[in-house]
């Protein structure tokens, strides 16, 4: 199980850590936000009755954000995807949520 907080203070301490579990570049973000994702995505989906819900805010935020919470979190959505394979959840990693992401992800099976 993952430690449900770290202990890291800063980013840049999150960063070191991350990139110690083997994530190549935690510092990598895309050039564009969660919403104009999640829009352009939503279009795509309207004409195949699918439903997209996000999940983003859900993420624990800072340096020190929940490992455990994240893991909790999507095994929570991938037991309701099953359930409703016409929901598509979406989870968008931020610089203020990467720490729990990337350290929640790791311990994900």
């Amino acid at each position: 199980m993952p430690p449900d907080l770290p202990g890291w203070k800063t980013f840049e301490e999150a960063n070191e850590r991350l990139l110690e579990l083997g994530w190549g570049d935690p510092t990598f973000m895309s050039n564009f936000t969660p919403s104009e994702l999640f829009e352009a995505v939503t279009t795509q989906l309207r004409e195949k009755s699918t439903r997209l819900l996000d999940a983003s805010d859900s993420i624990p935020k800072g340096a020190n954000g929940s490992h455990a919470r994240f893991l909790q979190l999507s095994t929570s959505i991938d037991k309701e995807s099953r359930e409703s394979p016409n929901t598509v959840f979406f989870i968008f990693r931020t610089r203020e949520n990467t720490p729990a992401f990337l350290g929640g992800g790791k311990h994900r099976v």
